[in-house]
């Protein structure tokens, strides 16, 4: 399950705009914004790409897309 708040701060951090990550992602911003938000899963090649150009780590790709325990609201 993703950490959509965790995912979502990290994006605002980067310096990518949604459209940019969902044409690489082979999506339309809807479709990132639904996974974003928890709506849809990502699927493997998502991921990846979004690990890629948002430069996170194993531990940071652990922690947003496969967590356990997940934010329910930001904070």
């Amino acid at each position: 399950m993703t950490d959509t708040v965790l995912l979502k701060s990290v994006v605002k951090k980067s310096p990518y705009k949604i459209g940019f990550m969902a044409k690489k992602c082979n999506l339309s911003r809807s479709g990132l914004n639904n996974k974003m938000n928890g709506k849809q899963q990502f699927n493997q090649f998502e991921i990846g790409t979004l690990c890629e150009l948002l430069d996170l780590d194993l531990l940071e790709r652990e922690r947003i897309f496969f967590a356990k325990k997940v934010s329910l609201k930001e904070t």
